[in-house]
């Protein structure tokens, strides 16, 4: 078995016998503090959503003859709260929504399920969706995601219990043989319900989808059910950021791949064998280097195929290093043909490798 690493995901893999019952597990783990998408994502002040909860720290599989068993631990209890006007006032749910694509090998779907805001690295057969309200969410994708539909499983059978997540569910939702395949896992929020009947009449996309809250400029109100502009606040551009707060990956991809950079963003997989699976090399983003930097003042030529008229007066970026590490959000203060003007929002020393990625 591997050893655990507080700064890299890693996967390991135990089969046992248990009765005379093969069992197969596959464990997965996480860097914690990472649940901020990209770096700079933003969480509402509310209380439903306080600091951890969108943070991925493990996540187990246990497949037995029969079933499948997945438990997800968040970095912090997950409180329970109202479950809306579609349930009695004594029913309560959770606001993270976790997704699951198992990739068995083979030809399958590269798209992701409406709202997430990305595509898959490789074609998956199966996706799991664990939430609080399966029913309201099971319907909706059934109504939604067409014939990706099918190859969905929305478990009824789940529970919380203080950090951790637990799903229980038939074994078709998975497969026969865990060890061998590779699996996608991201965890959203919950939207509210409240309006829900008006909100289903409006057909979902790739970036949009009313269960799932989305990435604004700044974060929105998420204190009750009935408030219409919750959302997250991020700095880079809100409509072609993926809605996942964590993925699991290698410490240091995430922010790589939840980044818009040029085009929708591609997310991998880990294997069962404990490596991420390789991304395609059309996934290979790289920021623009800065041209010039003095008085706290960031000057950029945008490259000849970058699409210019999507840079204007007060776009939000983020500042990088050449390690790949977010330091400050910066703003586009001027745009001059292809030279940008960009301010820091906090102050920051020049030094080798930075790199502006919008």
């Amino acid at each position: 078995m591997l050893k655990r690493s507080k700064t890299a995901a890693f996967v390991a893999l135990t089969v046992t016998l248990l009765a005379g019952q093969a069992l197969a597990q596959v464990s997965l783990h996480d860097p914690r503090g990472d649940g901020h998408g990209a770096g700079c994502v933003v969480y509402p002040v509310t209380s439903s959503m306080p600091g951890g909860i969108f943070d991925i720290v493990g996540f187990k599989l246990t497949v037995t003859h029969n079933r499948a068993i997945i438990e997800i631990r968040l970095a912090a209890a997950v409180p329970m709260r109202p479950a809306g006007i579609f349930q009695n006032r004594h029913n309560r749910t959770f606001i993270p929504m976790i997704d699951v694509y198992v990739a068995r090998g083979g030809s399958g779907y590269k798209a992701l399920l409406p709202g997430r805001g990305a595509v898959a690295a490789m074609p998956w057969q199966r996706a799991i969706v664990i939430t609080g309200l399966p029913e309201t969410v099971a319907a909706h994708i059934k109504a939604s995601a067409g014939r990706m539909a099918h190859s969905v499983c929305v478990p009824r059978d789940v529970s919380v219990r203080g950090a951790v997540i637990r799903a229980v569910m038939p074994k078709y939702c998975v497969g026969n043989s865990p060890e061998k395949y590779s699996y996608l896992v991201g965890v959203l929020a919950l939207r509210s319900m409240m309006g829900l009947r008006h909100k289903l009449t409006n057909k979902p996309d790739m970036f949009n989808d009313p269960l799932v809250v989305p990435m604004a400029p700044k974060p929105g109100r998420c204190n009750s059910w009935s408030e219409e502009d919750c959302a997250f606040g991020t700095c880079t551009s809100p409509g072609l950021t993926p809605r996942y707060l964590d993925i699991i990956a290698p410490s240091g991809v995430q922010k790589q791949v939840l980044r818009p950079l040029k085009g929708v963003c591609m997310l991998p997989f880990m294997a069962g064998h404990g490596k991420m699976q390789p991304l395609p090399a059309s996934a290979a983003k790289q920021g623009i280097p800065i041209k010039d930097m003095k008085n706290g003042i960031i000057t950029l030529l945008l490259p000849s195929k970058f699409d210019k008229p999507k840079v204007t007066v007060g776009r939000i970026a983020g500042l990088y290093d050449q390690n790949g590490r977010l330091l400050t959000p910066v703003v586009v203060t001027q745009v001059v043909g292809a030279v940008v003007i960009l301010k820091p929002v906090t102050r920051v020393r020049p030094q080798k490798g930075l790199e502006v990625r919008f």
